[in-house]
């Protein structure tokens, strides 16, 4: 199967861990090769996040499909653990009719997960379509 990157933007998590902030770095990747897309957020992290559950918030230039989780635990449902030196994703179906506009807002993530010494720290992770 094959996919195109469509659209990938880089940046660092907002983090509100108290007394420690893990060094945190994110991308995303648009893989279109047909409507619906799947938006890929690739995340690395210098410290193990465990218990982590992302909530994709849409701007009206996309709609949320579906969603991608790894397990459930009591009816919570939760992504794999972000591990250190390792590939790292969240995946989501989404679907946008037309290309937004230069400079548009399309998404924030809600990333919650707490670390091995059990401190919980809540990232966004915005998405916008770059400037031309």
């Amino acid at each position: 199967m094959t996919h195109q990157q469509h659209d990938r933007s880089i940046g660092q998590l907002e983090s509100e861990y108290k007394n420690t902030t893990p060094t945190l770095q994110h991308s995303f990747v648009m893989l279109t090769p047909h409507h619906p897309s799947f938006l890929q957020c690739r995340i690395q992290s210098l410290e193990p996040l465990r218990q982590v559950q992302a909530q994709l918030i849409c701007s009206e230039h996309m709609e949320l499909i579906g969603h991608y989780y790894d397990r459930q635990i009591d009816g919570q449902l939760f992504q794999q653990d972000i591990l250190p030196n390792q590939y790292n994703r969240i995946s989501w179906r989404i679907d946008m009719p037309k290309p937004p506009p230069a400079g548009s807002w399309l998404c924030t993530v809600i990333l919650t997960a707490s670390n091995d010494a059990g401190q919980v720290g809540r990232h966004l992770l915005r998405l916008d379509m770059p400037l031309a």
